[in-house]
């Protein structure tokens, strides 16, 4: 989704468009004794790939603010259904969210700390949400009354249709994501065509997609692109 050639904004004053801040952190981090800066490693490296992969979405980088908690600016919603994905696969440590919408009430920074404003105060009431009433998968705030009960609901059946998957499943369904077809992946992983298309629709990954379509197609009415990209 990222653009080699697409550059982020460089606002020298306190812009006016609307965007979504990302907060995010590694849920009991600190029980993690010895194989904590290994988590944190894989974080950094994480956020590294998300910035280069989504860089025309991404208007300020996404980056570690202290210990385990990691956050960012975006200008279009519906690749977060796509990036929660991503960070729950990839680093394989339990992770909340929160995702809010808004405006800067400072001014733009490359790198996502150092700002302020209701963009980021609906981010934190969202992760404090996630903190305090154990929700997954994402929540979110401040987009619209409606679609924030749209696009939790969402959010909460897609996680735990996620936390259903078998790690067999996963790896499957990773590699159809990918771009794999599943003869492909059967080639890759050494198994039949029938047993890859016997895991996908054990899976129910069909249902998932559709559900998952859905809730990209909220978001897509988050695309504020044009208020950044054009500065």
């Amino acid at each position: 989704m990222g653009s080699k050639t697409s550059k982020r904004p460089n606002a020298k004053t306190v812009p006016k468009g609307r965007c979504m801040a990302i907060i995010g952190d590694i849920i009991g981090s600190r029980d993690l004794g010895s194989q904590r800066s290994y988590a944190q490693k894989r974080l950094f490296l994480f956020l590294d790939e998300i910035n280069k992969r989504y860089e025309e979405a991404i208007i300020s980088a996404f980056t570690v603010t202290a210990g385990d908690e990691f956050q960012g600016l975006i200008c279009k919603a519906d690749l977060i259904p796509d990036l929660i994905w991503e960070l729950e696969s990839s680093l394989k440590y339990r992770v909340r969210l929160g995702i809010g919408c808004g405006r800067l009430s400072t001014q733009l920074q490359p790198v996502a700390i150092g700002m302020d404003g209701p963009v980021w105060h609906a981010a934190r009431e969202a992760i404090e949400d996630a903190s305090k009433n154990t929700k997954y998968g994402g929540v979110f705030k401040k987009f619209n009354e409606k679609d924030d009960v749209i696009l939790n609901g969402f959010a909460r059946i897609l996680h735990a249709q996620r936390k259903r998957l078998t790690k067999k499943q996963l790896k499957i369904i990773n590699l159809l994501r990918n771009g794999l077809n599943q003869i492909e992946v059967a080639e890759k992983l050494k198994i039949t065509r029938q047993a890859v298309s016997d895991h996908v629709k054990t899976a129910e990954w069909n249902v998932y997609e559709e559900a998952n379509n859905a809730w990209e197609r909220v978001l897509s009415l988050y695309d504020f692109r044009k208020q950044w990209l054009s500065r």
